[in-house]
């Protein structure tokens, strides 16, 4: 079935950090889920990358890693590149070992773009070759 805020919303902050996670992120959780209409807009196509970045940090507990996924894997933006994911750093690193800065790894991920988000899943899929189903 579907997820939804109500439903996330009626589960107590115990049970939802007995999931696994924190304290703290059971806190963010609810909180998103207590507000959907704050975080949920029905006119992502309309805003910029960076724009849809600004909207999802300005929520606490969504840093900007959890901004660029959500734009990567449920918005589907094509040109999306995560400087703090640590495997996309390192798989630019064996490609390109002279890339040893967060500035240099940027600076070759734009040689992908406006396809930064499918060059992403490469270059995860380099990292681990095995198909994992999403």
């Amino acid at each position: 079935g579907e997820i939804t805020p109500k439903q996330v919303s009626s589960f107590t902050h115990a049970e939802i950090a007995a999931c696994g996670l924190t304290k703290s992120k059971a806190t963010y959780i609810l909180g998103v889920a207590e507000n959907p209409d704050g975080f949920l807009s029905p006119n992502w196509d309309k805003l910029t990358d960076s724009e849809i970045h600004k909207h999802f940090v300005s929520f606490k507990g969504i840093g900007p890693w959890t901004a660029e996924m959500l734009m990567i894997f449920s918005l589907l933006r094509p040109n999306v590149f995560s400087i703090g994911d640590i495997g996309l750093v390192k798989a630019v690193k064996i490609l390109v070992p002279e890339a040893e800065t967060k500035e240099d790894v940027l600076q070759v991920a734009e040689r992908w773009s406006p396809y930064k988000t499918a060059a992403c899943w490469y270059l995860w899929r380099m990292l681990d070759p095995v198909p994992v189903a999403y």
